[in-house]
């Protein structure tokens, strides 16, 4: 086989990379928070024997990185709908330690705690003294301040925990929660929130689409180019 088809292999290796990460991002245009996601890649050469000029090119993916553009705030009217303006995470309580969203459609379960879409416990305070938010069940409509301040009934009972965090530092975990490590997270102290609304996804789902056609499009010229690489080792072979 003609080692030149390793080159076409890659780039069709890396068009498949990017359309399952484009894929995902559409899939969720429609989620609160979502953070669309983008793929790097690097190139890198092979060298030729005899200190010849490289021969071979090739790319590889090497990360997915979280794009921390903002989406739209959007009005909902629920009180428990809470949405940060500017940067910001909202922490919450994972089976396996804190973790991060930008997604605040909350609600409060039965016995008080507020919780995530995910059923994960919002935390309040700040460092080591976040802990789960406890509303009271019978304490009357819950409201957030601009600062994170939720209350009933004009009492204070708990405070948003938000961090700031480097997006390089973030892990997914599912399509809207996030895992960093506690000293990439730095408590935000002039975090601004606005109750009663959500934020949408950052993925502009137009673009997204145009972008999975031609990434399609790249992924099947690759093919092509291999398909003429094994036409012609075919054509070697039968030529003896």
């Amino acid at each position: 086989m003609a080692n030149g088809i390793y080159i076409p292999m890659t780039g069709a290796i890396a068009a498949q990379q990017r359309l399952d990460t484009v894929a995902h991002n559409v899939a969720n245009t429609d989620t609160p928070g979502f953070r669309q996601q983008r793929a790097q890649f690097s190139a890198f050469f092979v060298p030729s024997p005899d200190a010849r000029p490289v021969e071979k090119g090739f790319v590889s993916m090497t990360d997915n990185r979280i794009d921390d553009t903002p989406g739209t705030i959007m009005t909902t009217g629920n009180p428990l709908d809470v949405a940060i303006d500017g940067p910001g995470w909202f922490v919450v309580g994972g089976p396996d330690g804190e973790l991060v969203t930008r997604s605040g459609n909350f609600r409060m379960e039965t016995d008080g705690t507020l919780v995530d879409i995910g059923g994960n416990p919002v935390l309040g305070g700040a460092g080591d003294g976040r802990s789960p938010i406890q509303l009271r069940p019978d304490g009357g409509q819950p409201s957030v301040g601009r600062d994170g301040t939720v209350t009933q009934n004009g009492t204070q009972v708990a405070r948003i925990a938000i961090v700031t965090i480097d997006p390089a530092a973030l892990e997914p975990r599912g399509d809207t929660h996030y895992r960093a490590e506690a000293e990439a997270m730095e408590p935000s102290a002039n975090a601004r929130v606005i109750g009663g609304a959500i934020e949408s996804s950052n993925m502009n789902p137009v673009r997204g689409l145009v972008e999975l056609v031609q990434l399609t499009r790249d992924f099947q010229s690759a093919q092509k180019v291999m398909s003429e690489y094994r036409r012609l080792d075919q054509k070697l072979l039968a030529s003896g």
